[in-house]
């Protein structure tokens, strides 16, 4: 795995902690238990369009526990509420105009370690108090709006993010259909299969 960091870059300092008020708070409350990854530091790095939700990861459910209680604006109870934290697992809340996403289906001990879950490499990005970092092909497949599969997860919510992101102008080489295809076990690649809905098909006919 291969990252790139911008450590206390004036683009965390300026552009990303203190585009929202509330997640500035929560980062610096909780530093370096609580990462800020996905398509709101995607939207706001590439200005495509302005993001909606910020998406929440943790390094334990103590922390989500603390970070839900003060979104509620209640003091932390941790006897009452990690067991059912933990069994509900994730959490939204809407602050102004933007929601925010407590996930907590999986815990990280680093915002790499939570990175390399991801889809697509075009979200593979994501900063906490006080770093900025990123897959070392990001930058580069979201300039050029590539889907590039980095890990797989469940086949039916990979299924339903292609189809959301091939709407948003996102488009798959051929060569990556084809490993997609082999990974998938979904059967040989050719022009009628149900992949070629999310396909470059510029690409292939250029290949």
């Amino acid at each position: 795995m291969s990252f790139v960091y911008y450590n206390q870059s004036p683009i965390i300092k300026n552009s990303l902690i203190h585009s929202n008020e509330t997640l500035k708070t929560i980062l610096e409350t909780f530093p370096g238990d609580v990462f800020c990854c996905g398509g709101y530091p995607r939207d706001l790095i590439s200005k495509h369009k302005t993001p909606k939700d910020i998406d929440l990861f943790f390094r334990n459910v103590e922390t989500l526990t603390k970070v839900y209680h003060f979104l509620r604006g209640e003091k932390f109870k941790e006897s009452h509420t990690v067991d059912y934290i933990r069994e509900s697992k994730n959490f939204y809340f809407r602050i102004g105009d933007v929601v925010f996403n407590l996930i907590g289906l999986a815990y990280y001990d680093s915002i790499e370690e939570c990175l390399d879950s991801f889809n697509f490499t075009i979200n593979m990005v994501g900063f906490n108090h006080e770093k900025l970092v990123s897959y070392s092909t990001f930058s580069q497949h979201l300039s050029e709006k590539k889907l590039v599969v980095h890990s797989l997860g469940p086949i039916p919510w990979f299924l339903y993010s292609m189809q959301k992101y091939n709407e948003y102008g996102y488009k798959m080489s051929y060569y990556e259909a084809k490993k997609l295809a082999m990974r998938m076990k979904l059967g040989s690649y050719d022009e009628t299969h149900p992949l070629c809905d999310y396909i470059n098909m510029e690409a292939v006919n250029a290949a």
